[in-house]
């Protein structure tokens, strides 16, 4: 596979979870704090309906940040290593 399709789908491969998986841990975080009497966070009313979007958000601007990185870092191995690998030579 070329660079730019590895950098893809390991951008995609790291992006999604990131998203997924953040967005559940803050709102269980949330949940957890409403649950304990914890009505305001920093200021902000502790309501699902209010940190809910606030953890997609969170969740999706470090996915954004880590899919790009992450994408970046392995166009940029892989492009090292299709530099190293010796001419296919066609019979």
């Amino acid at each position: 596979m070329k660079p730019k399709s590895w950098a893809l789908l390991s951008a995609f491969g790291c992006g999604i979870p990131t998203l997924v998986g953040g967005t559940v841990i803050l709102s269980f975080g949330a949940w957890f704090l409403y649950q304990e009497g914890i009505k305001t966070i920093a200021g902000i009313k502790n309501d699902p309906d209010i940190m809910i979007p606030i953890a997609i958000g969170i969740s999706a601007i470090l996915a954004v940040f880590l899919g790009c990185g992450v994408g970046f870092l392995v166009y940029r191995w892989r492009q090292k290593k299709e530099a190293h690998r010796p001419p296919v030579q066609s019979i």
